[in-house]
């Protein structure tokens, strides 16, 4: 949600910007590159955390 926020505020400024106009599409663009980035960091924290289990119960059953 914070990087539509931003996303709109950049859209905003950028209709007071003489060379630049603002586009909902850039708005959608944004947020949706955000979603892949917290999509990607979920999966790799979960992938991180499976292995880091499986790791310690390796190391369990070695003692």
């Amino acid at each position: 949600m914070m990087a539509g926020g931003f996303a709109a505020l950049d859209e905003l400024h950028q209709m007071f910007t003489g060379d630049r106009s603002p586009m909902v599409q850039d708005v959608v663009l944004d947020m949706t590159g955000a979603l892949t980035a917290t999509i990607i960091i979920l999966l790799v924290e979960q992938l991180w955390r499976r292995h880091v289990a499986k790791r310690d119960r390796l190391s369990l059953l070695k003692h």
